[in-house]
């Protein structure tokens, strides 16, 4: 017998493979409120970096600048209130003066204004002064003394004239009946010191 050829075997067909996807883990379920922890070693983005922080000596100049400015708005509103109704006396002083009443501004001075000047040498003076004295007045000064004995305010103007600044200074004297007069005037064509009888 002749040997058989062999038969060539057809090759046999495989079946695609399909590949098999990885598990899904579940999501970590989300807590409301909860804050996530970062890594130990990240940086906190909301941290200020250490060169922009303020240093110690510049906090210590603006406390105490801060400090200054409530020590002086403290004053000025302290000598405000003290000085609020010898204000209303020296203001009516003023308009009279600038009103050309004499008579009327003669009522509001204290005894001792009186004992050196009377009612006659006031009218001279407020014909000699209150022409240049027209216009708008300004407080620009206060200050309190209690020296010798006395309650004293004095109060400084500025009047802005057609020919200029002129300056008024009152000095004003509580009474024992609690009210204010005045005991002294001065005009000048130059700013005047309303701390006069503490620095002279």
């Amino acid at each position: 017998m002749e040997p058989q050829a062999p038969i060539p075997t057809e090759p046999q067909a495989t079946e695609p493979t399909t590949p098999v996807p990885a598990p899904v883990l579940p999501a970590a379920p989300v807590v409301p409120g909860a804050v996530a922890t970062p890594p130990a070693g990240t940086p906190d983005p909301l941290a200020q970096p250490a060169n922009k922080r303020f240093p110690t000596w510049l906090k210590v100049v603006l406390g105490i600048v801060a400090a200054l400015i409530i020590v002086i708005v403290a004053i000025f509103v302290v000598v405000g209130q003290a000085t609020k109704s010898a204000a209303k006396v020296s203001d009516q002083f003023v308009t009279d003066l600038q009103a050309d009443k004499p008579s009327d501004a003669y009522q509001l001075a204290s005894a001792d204004f009186r004992s050196v000047t009377d009612q006659d040498q006031l009218s001279k003076l407020f014909d000699s002064v209150s022409p240049a004295l027209q216009g708008k007045t300004t407080i620009t000064g206060r200050a309190i003394n209690k020296g010798g004995g006395k309650n004293t305010v004095v109060i400084v103007y500025s009047v802005a004239t057609s020919a200029g600044t002129k300056y008024m200074r009152l000095t004003l004297i509580l009474q024992k009946d609690a009210t204010w007069k005045v005991e002294g005037f001065k005009s000048s064509d130059t700013p005047l010191d309303a701390n006069y009888l503490t620095t002279n």
